[in-house]
């Protein structure tokens, strides 16, 4: 093939020199791209071989590296490695340098390594140093979606394991207009799995770049950013929700058959002659795959090319041609992997033979060799004969949808099954077009999501879908969970059908027919022994509890394993008469580190594990101390000012990620310092001019959850326009009341009573003795002189809506009017109403389409003056896009005793701090909620108490600007059920 003629072609010859035993020629022969020679080049060595150098020295477990040795007299020399453990490959010997691949397997032994160079003059040495398998790298959101002005904290972390040497992660974005970062390198320490410090990113401006991430002994990462406003759901009827579709699907005349042929032909023959030589044609090159030529039998493909440390019996088939005369079937080295029986199809061309791999089994490449009477089959190729083990390989479980139309753009497709994180490729066999995009992966590995683009002309029929991680690569082998298939579009209706629910009915003597409707939860299938979950799936350090793992078939269970079990003592395993659980109780170090962790039960065989129904439902979770906040000084913060420090006092407080304020208008905090000892953190704090003055809650994350949003005078700070006096605060013990027998008359209020600010003036006087005192609690109280408004409900509204105001209060008869500051886009359509005793006023608000977003002061107008609110905070009224709403929740049901991942959907859910249950009876949320960037989806762990009573709760959320409908309805019910 003509490439060039640059290039050249050049041929080896090796023979001694005559005469001279131990002398070799090394003659070389250069061509041109036609082929004809151009040159001859002798090269005489009597000397064994020199390494002077070998680079890079350090090779990693379980990956291949290119190696260059420089020396002398280097001419044909081959490698020979210490043990079978490292594969040498690709090796190219020039007479100075050879340059080679290098593969170190699992059981390669981690230290110094000897590599023999031999050429047929002699023999050298040269060491390197193996060093363990690197970790995993997980930074994530990636894709990150930001909002321009807003900054992402990133979570960037190693996975399998810390690392032997110091890593330096540096970052830069591909566009520093768009983006930034502070700070921009990190040090992961040797023996540590997080960065020393917090990457923070933040969006200046809107666009789409990208942030690249450059690790010193590890792969780098480039994460997407897309920086786009928030948001903006629909408005007006039937925004989210249109009504049944039907699909009207035309079936197609079947075509008559004709059966044609078959023909037979009479031998070609080609007749060779002289004659007119024929005009000769230039024929372009034409690209095709590789052609071989082989002689007698051989073998081509071997399925599956990967398989997983502990799994089988699986199928290996080998297909080739003249297998037929195969009897026996191994595999070098052959540790930890049994054979069974040998099936050969009957045409010869192929074979099958059962497979299972040890839990034990080290990782790296297999050889497969086939034997026959007269020696062994060949293989095609040099790579044709090797399978490869891996641990934690990608399994697919199932996918969604199984059916794809033709003409699909960004189609969304779910992967369930084990191992799929780390994904470097998504597959889809055979290959004709279509392109998976976009993964996200759940931290587990157990979900991975992408979009899937079918092409209008995209072949009809049966896909197989195959993930490669940096683990290996999942099975090609097509099955009922790796497969979908590509059909036309929909074209003919049916009508929806709607199937009323089943019931049972029982009947006795004494009893009359009666219906009971039944729900059950998701139903599965399982033979023999299972794992279904556990309860709880997490635990905090320093810590006991009583874990019950969930299942059938456990009554025989012998042992339990934690992997890893650093920081965990476990007690006596007991389980059921029935099998269905067995408990253990589990005590956490509070220096357990905090990592997911394994759970597995040993079979009454003492070897074998007890499979699981997924790869979560044995996964337990270690989680630091919930953090809190008992104090915070100073707690007052003046608008418009310069930051100031404020210091967070509270408990486990250690490793605090982020310190926010709610409601967050107008108001910003810096990262906080955390002290040595986890017991305080400063934070700088400002607020703008504009920013609502009142009371705000400061909320502190950690890794292990976040402090209380409930407001409380531990945690609030209040945003002022100016402090005209500052009063240092005064601890003091619990108050108490005294009680005597007498109590005397009590003079007789009619009212409640407001004045100007009173002290308090406290003489002790001697207990009695006959005298007791309890400690009471009670909530602030203030006291005030006149008239007075104390609060508003709802404190906030939505765009184009109508609303009643509600304000609380005392002597609210003297109120003429009420207007809102600033009042853009809000009109009180009448004057106020008030009741008869002055407590209570209601006024109608209408908001329109187009309001300005923002918090609004209520102002009550009397003849001559304002009636004030107690409390500032009080005044402020929210106008948001809309209120939260929940349009979905996930699942629906669950089984009493279960812990489940409720998935909660709607519009305006930003900030949710709370999600509640009614009634709330043995439920309980067990973590802070997440909420997505768009705020359209809220995740949350719900534990169902054991004996929890069956029926429907109603799922309420509680944002900063107000809560969800707690009406029921099928949007936001939930159904506890029992077995």
């Amino acid at each position: 093939m003509r490439k060039g003629l640059h290039q050249l072609l050049v041929l080896f010859l090796i023979f001694p020199l005559l005469g001279q035993a131990e002398t070799r020629v090394f003659t070389e022969f250069v061509y041109d791209a036609s082929g004809n020679i151009i040159g001859i080049q002798r090269d005489v060595s009597a000397n064994p071989p020199v390494i002077n150098s070998l680079a890079p020295g350090v090779v990693r477990i379980g990956q291949t590296f290119s190696l260059t040795a420089l020396g002398l007299d280097l001419r044909s020399a081959d490698i020979t490695p210490q043990d079978d453990t490292v594969i040498i490959s690709n090796i190219n010997a020039g007479s100075e340098n050879v340059v080679f691949n290098v593969f170190a397997g699992a059981a390669t032994p981690i230290g110094a390594y000897t590599l023999a160079f031999t050429t047929p003059l002699g023999s050298t040495t040269a060491d390197i140093i193996i060093q363990p398998r690197a970790p995993g790298l997980i930074i994530g959101p990636s894709p990150l979606a930001i909002v321009p002005g807003s900054s992402q904290t990133l979570d960037i972390r190693l996975s399998g394991g810390v690392d032997i040497a110091d890593n330096v992660f540096t970052f830069s974005a591909a566009n520093t207009s768009l983006l930034s970062i502070a700070p921009e390198t990190v040090i992961i320490p040797q023996g540590d799995t997080v960065p020393d410090q917090t990457v923070t990113v933040t969006a200046l401006a809107a666009g789409t770049t990208s942030l690249s991430i450059s690790v010193s002994n590890l792969p780098g990462v480039i994460i997407p950013v897309f920086i786009t406003g928030q948001f903006v759901p629909p408005q007006g009827d039937n925004q989210f929700f249109a009504p049944n579709l039907g699909v009207e699907i035309e079936i197609p005349d079947e075509p008559e058959l004709v059966e044609i042929g078959p023909f037979a032909a009479r031998p070609l023959a080609i007749l060779l002659g002289e004659g007119v030589q024929a005009e000769q044609n230039n024929i372009t090159p034409i690209v095709s795959s590789n052609v071989g030529i082989a002689v007698g039998n051989i073998a081509t493909v071997v399925s599956p090319a990967e398989m997983a440390v502990g799994s089988g019996p699986i199928d290996i088939v080998v297909t080739g041609v003249g297998l037929g005369s195969v009897t026996a079937v191994s595999i070098i080295p052959a540790d930890d992997i049994s054979l069974a029986s040998l099936s050969i199809a009957a045409d010869g061309q192929s074979l099958t033979i059962p497979a299972t791999i040890a839990e034990t089994a080290a990782e790296g490449l297999r050889q497969i060799v086939l034997t026959t009477a007269n020696g062994n089959i060949a293989f095609a190729g040099s790579d044709t004969d090797r399978i490869n083990i891996a641990i934690n390989l990608p399994v697919i479980e199932s996918i969604n949808p199984i059916v794809v139309v033709r003409n699909s753009d960004r189609l969304a497709v779910t992967v369930r099954g084990q191992n799929l994180d780390n994904v470097q490729s998504i597959d889809i066999l055979p290959a004709t077009g279509m392109v998976g995009n976009n993964p996200q992966v759940l931290l587990d590995g157990s979900m991975l999501t992408f979009d899937l683009s079918v092409p209008a002309d995209e072949p009809l029929g049966q896909r197989v879908l195959a993930l490669t991680t940096d683990a290996g690569i999942s099975t090609d082998v097509a099955s009922s969970a790796n497969s979908f298939e590509v059909v036309n579009g929909p074209v003919a209706t049916l009508t929806p059908i709607i199937a009323p629910t089943l019931g049972i009915e029982i009947a006795s003597d004494n009893q009359t027919l009666s219906d009971l409707q039944i729900r059950s939860n998701n139903l599965g299938v399982s033979l023999g022994d299972v794992i279904t979950g556990l309860t709880p799936d997490q635990g905090r350090i320093g810590t006991e509890l009583t874990l019950t793992i969930n299942g059938s078939g456990l009554q025989s269970v012998a042992d339990i394993i934690i992997t890893p079990d650093t920081g965990i003592t476990t007690g006596v395993l007991t389980a059921n008469a029935q099998g269905t659980q067995v408990t253990v109780d589990v005590t956490i170090a509070v220096d357990a580190p905090e990592t997911l962790r394994r759970i597995d039960l040993v079979n009454v065989d003492l070897v074998s594990l007890i499979p699981v129904v997924s790869s979560s439902a044995n996964r337990f979770l270690i989680v630091g101390n919930q953090p809190a906040v008992t104090a915070i000084t100073p707690n007052f913060i003046i608008r418009d000012a310069a930051p100031v420090l404020v210091t967070v006092i509270g408990d486990f407080l250690d490793s605090a990620t982020a310190v926010s304020i709610q409601p967050p208008q107008g108001v910003s905090a810096s990262a906080p310092v955390v002290a040595a000892n986890g017991r305080s953190l400063t934070v700088n704090i400002s607020a703008t001019t504009d920013a609502p003055l009142g009371q705000r809650v400061i909320v502190v994350s950690t890794p292990a959850g976040d402090t209380s949003a409930i407001a409380s005078a531990a945690n609030s700070l209040t945003i002022a326009n100016i402090i005209s006096a500052q009063v240092t605060p005064i601890i003091a013990p619990a108050l108490g009341v005294q009680r005597q027998a007498d109590a005397g008359t009590q003079p007789t209020i009619d009212r409640l009573v407001t004045s100007a600010q009173l002290g308090v003036e406290v003489e002790i006087i001697p207990q009695p003795s006959t005298s007791t005192f309890n400690n009471l609690g009670f909530t602030q109280l203030g006291m005030v002189v006149g008239d007075i408004a104390t609060s508003i409900s709802p404190s906030a509204v939505a765009l184009n809506s109508i609303v009643t105001l509600t304000v609380n209060g005392v002597g609210l008869t003297s109120v003429t009017s009420v207007s809102l500051n600033p009042s853009d886009g809000i009109t009180i359509s009448a004057p106020p109403t008030i009741n008869a005793d002055g407590t209570q006023l209601t006024v109608d608000l209408n908001i329109a389409s187009d309001a300005p977003i923002g918090a609004r002061q209520v102002v009550l107008n009397t003849i001559d003056s304002r009636i004030v609110f107690a409390n500032s905070a009080q005044s402020q009224l929210n106008v948001v896009t809309a209120m939260p709403q929940i349009d979905s929740i996930n699942p629906i049901q669950a089984v009493a005793g279960n812990t489940v991942e409720l998935i909660i959907r709607g519009i305006s859910l930003d900030g949710t701090t709370t999600v509640a249950a009614t009634p709330a009876n043995d439920i309980t949320f067990a973590t802070s909620p997440f909420v997505n960037v768009s705020g359209t989806e809220v995740t949350i762990q719900m534990n169902i108490a054991t004996g929890a009573t069956a029926g429907p709760r109603v799922i309420t959320i509680i944002t900063p600007v107000g809560a969800s409908d707690s009406t029921a309805s099928s949007a936001n019910t939930f159904t506890v059920v029992t077995n």
